[in-house]
């Protein structure tokens, strides 16, 4: 019901995609970086009304693990990046209540297995809530090009620690 042209893309829409567009696909692991859009297009590409809480998050996330789980996939959880600063549609997207809600959902996930925090890892040190000036693309909420492959690294480093592939 939302406004942003990605509507059909987050919220229940994802996971209605996650089974046909990544279990059945089969891969040998599944790298998680799902939720950002959902606190990130609220109020500004989709009505307010549509900000999920925190249960609402881990309970469609629980979901997403089950099914990845049923499929004998390994899952790995990403942990959600900051997004203080960043514009969606000529309105600025963060908010404290969101900043919350992605606080409060990265602390659930660091209980999950195999989660890794790339929140520690992309946030400005003197100020959690944006991400660092290396990572960011320039919109306060992508990845710069050698953000990404710093990140990517870090993360495949990660993944080979835990022995997952």
């Amino acid at each position: 019901s939302g406004i942003s042209r990605w509507k059909d893309s987050f919220g229940v829409a994802g996971i209605n995609r996650f089974q046909a567009d990544v279990v059945d696909q089969k891969p040998d692991l599944i790298v998680s970086l799902i939720g950002l859009n959902d606190l990130f297009h609220p109020g500004t590409g989709s009505p307010l009304s549509e900000l999920p809480t925190k249960e609402e998050l881990i309970q469609h996330y629980k979901v997403l693990i089950n099914l990845a789980n049923k499929a004998d996939i390994p899952f790995v959880p990403l942990t959600l990046p900051p997004f203080n600063y960043s514009y969606n549609q000529g309105k600025p997207s963060w908010t404290e209540e969101k900043e919350a809600i992605r606080t409060a959902f990265n602390q659930w996930l660091m209980t999950q297995e195999n989660t890794i925090d790339i929140n520690d890892m992309v946030r400005d040190p003197s100020d959690k809530t944006r991400l660092a000036s290396a990572f960011d693309s320039g919109d306060h909420l992508h990845f710069s090009q050698t953000g990404g492959e710093i990140l990517g690294k870090a993360v495949a480093e990660k993944i080979l620690y835990l022995s997952l592939l």
